[in-house]
């Protein structure tokens, strides 16, 4: 039974194009539902090179217990790309698959609204967003890492510009020996 979704919701064009931007042979491109207390999540292992479908996913669980849900997505993916990945590889994924992720499902779409308002430019709410998703969660490397990137970009932007230097006045000390 595979994986039955509205076309809008995957796109293997869109999906060749990000792989093909990030240098990857393989993208995974994932759709989180949930009606409240269930939630699913549907993948889908897209090869970069002719936008093919080679595998696809499915777990399901209670939104309270949604990283379990995820931890046993990412095995099931692995388990799918297992014979294109590198030897050590899949293990290697399986494990850091625990290491770095949001703990809630709230959290999660924290940081996904965050990243979507970063990629639009939008600096002030991808703050806080991100700074709602990585709250209570200090192992969330990822989250702390892009609350980071976000709130430099925000600096940068409201930030004056240095005075060039040709305009800048002139300090002088005035040194007075006896």
């Amino acid at each position: 039974d595979g994986v039955k979704e509205p076309a809008r919701l995957f796109d293997p064009p869109a999906a060749k194009a990000a792989g093909q931007t990030a240098g990857a042979a393989y993208v995974v491109v994932a759709v989180i539902r949930s009606a409240s207390p269930a939630v699913r999540i549907d993948v889908r292992a897209v090869r970069v090179a002719d936008a093919a479908v080679v595998g696809e996913a499915t777990a399901s669980g209670r939104a309270d217990r949604f990283i379990e849900a995820q931890d046993v997505l990412v095995a099931k993916v692995v388990d799918v790309l297992a014979g294109v990945l590198p030897p050590g590889d899949a293990d290697r994924i399986k494990q850091g698959a625990h290491a770095n992720h949001p703990t809630t499902l709230a959290a999660a779409v924290e940081y996904g609204a965050g990243l979507q308002a970063r990629d639009g430019n939008d600096f002030e709410s991808a703050a806080a967003h991100l700074k709602k998703a990585i709250d209570g969660q200090p192992a969330f490397a990822l989250g702390h890492s892009r609350t980071s990137d976000v709130v430099r970009a925000l600096y940068r932007i409201k930030r004056p510009p240095p005075e060039p230097a040709s305009q800048s006045p002139r300090k002088t000390k005035t040194v007075v020996r006896p």
